[in-house]
Formats: C-alpha cells, structure tokens, sequence
C-alpha cells in the first residue's frame, strides 16, 4: 500500500487544535481563566519551536 504523508501545515494545525481542545477542556472543568492564559501562550509556543527543531532535524538527516 502506498501512505501518503501528511502535509506540514496539517500537522501543525492538527498538534496546535489538540493543545487548544485540552485547555477548552480545563476551562468547562472550572480552571482559572488566567492560568489557562499563561499555559495556553507556554504551551502553544513550546510545541511550536519543538516541531520546528523536529522539521529541521529530520532535514538535515536527508
């Protein structure tokens, strides 16, 4: 079977859809809004520049 890889932008909007779902999900469990803030902008970005250095690495591997 042939597998098609996912494309970049995808993945990036799947990782980044999947932080924003877990921290709704705080928020309808009665989370502060302010620590949903600050974990949100922590989060999001971490995820981001790990995904990043992952891209980077796996070109460089090639």
């Amino acid at each position: 079977m042939d597998k098609k890889k996912m494309s970049l932008p995808n993945r990036i909007l799947l990782i980044n859809v999947a932080v924003i779902a877990g921290l709704v999900y705080q928020y309808f469990r009665g989370a502060p809004m302010i620590a949903l803030v600050v974990s949100a902008v922590i989060l999001l970005t971490l995820v981001n520049l790990i995904f990043l250095f992952q891209i980077r690495k796996a070109k460089s591997a090639l």
